[in-house]
């Protein structure tokens, strides 16, 4: 821009045109922002075509964990529905006079003890009964039946489930338990030396150790053996045939982390790094989303009203969960 007098010797501001050493410049700026968004639009589209199977298995085993019920494996019965009678159920107490009477029987008890400390309600959270009411057990066929109950409309099921394949056992006569308690013993040692703080520990149970499981035939029927190396029991179950495939999604979808053991399936290191690209993948979608959603101007302020509107919803979402995970 620069100011000149016009005919009538007032000042006015004319445009000029840039420098070449300004056009070339801008020029240059220009052309490194289009090619990294260029960038960005094709690792955005192309990793998501790599990986959509992975995304798709994500989202549909999500929702079989939300509706497990609608995924159940057949042979279950329907449903049995009842309703309890008003005159027959007790009446419960409310949360708020349940805690007070169980504050109320700790500070009796706490009266006993020399120093003792006065319990009472804290103001932050209210009272609240968690968890519903069922029963679980089987019948002369020992196959599996489940009553749940809701206490508050007074509404039941009953769920019969088939009895499940029986599971034969051997007791052998000899067993390896003193190879587990020889290694137990070696962990001990080193462990001690490196924590002198564990010669004052008192260990409960024997331990947890690894149980060996191998496929084998009797006669013409295959099944898998399970071998505990302390109690020398052998466990037999069915060989697996096959698998649903809403239990394999989920699977799929918990299975998590690199194998220990270096002598793992390989597979399974494969799975993990497809996690960890899945997990990368996301959080750079989300930051290549705004970075393209911010290059179309005419979209910003639509865009602006959708990400303000999720970021609230997710505020109080996560808020309110939160507060239910911590019980407040």
């Amino acid at each position: 821009m620069k100011t000149q007098n016009d005919e009538f010797g007032n000042q006015m501001r004319v445009a000029t045109p840039a420098t070449p050493l300004s056009r070339g410049a801008s020029k240059k700026q220009s052309s490194i922002s289009q090619f990294s968004m260029k960038i960005i639009r094709r690792t955005h589209l192309y990793a998501g075509l790599f990986l959509a199977p992975w995304v798709a298995m994500y989202g549909f085993s999500g929702f079989i964990f939300n509706h497990g019920s609608w995924f159940a494996p057949g042979g279950s019965s329907k449903p049995i529905e009842w309703t309890v009678d008003t005159t027959a159920l007790p009446q419960w107490p409310e949360p708020d006079a349940l805690a007070r009477k169980v504050v109320a029987a700790l500070n009796a008890a706490e009266k006993d003890k020399a120093g003792g400390t006065e319990y009472r309600l804290s103001a932050e959270g209210s009272p609240k009964l968690q968890g519903g009411v069922s029963l679980e057990g089987r019948d002369e066929a020992d196959a599996s039946v489940f009553l749940s109950f809701d206490r508050q409309e007074r509404k039941g099921t009953t769920v019969h489930s088939p009895p499940s394949p029986p599971e034969e056992q051997v007791k052998l006569q000899t067993n390896d338990a003193e190879l587990l308690n020889a290694t137990k013993a070696a962990m001990l040692a080193a462990a001690g030396k490196a924590d002198q703080q564990l010669s004052a520990v008192k260990w409960t149970g024997d331990g947890d150790f690894p149980r060996l499981s191998f496929p084998v035939e009797h006669g013409r029927e295959r099944r898998v053996a399970t071998y505990d190396l302390r109690s020398g029991l052998v466990s037999f179950s069915p060989a697996p045939r096959s698998i649903r495939v809403p239990d394999f999604l989920t699977s799929l979808h918990l299975s998590h982390g690199y194998p220990r053991d270096k002598k793992s399936e390989k597979m399974t290191t494969v799975r993990a790094v497809f996690v960890d690209a899945m997990a990368f993948l996301m959080s750079f979608w989300a930051v290549s989303g705004i970075a393209m959603w911010l290059q179309l101007k005419q979209l910003r302020r639509p865009g602006l009203i959708v990400a303000i509107a999720s970021l609230l919803a997710t505020v109080f979402v996560w808020s309110a969960m939160y507060r239910f995970f911590t019980g407040q």
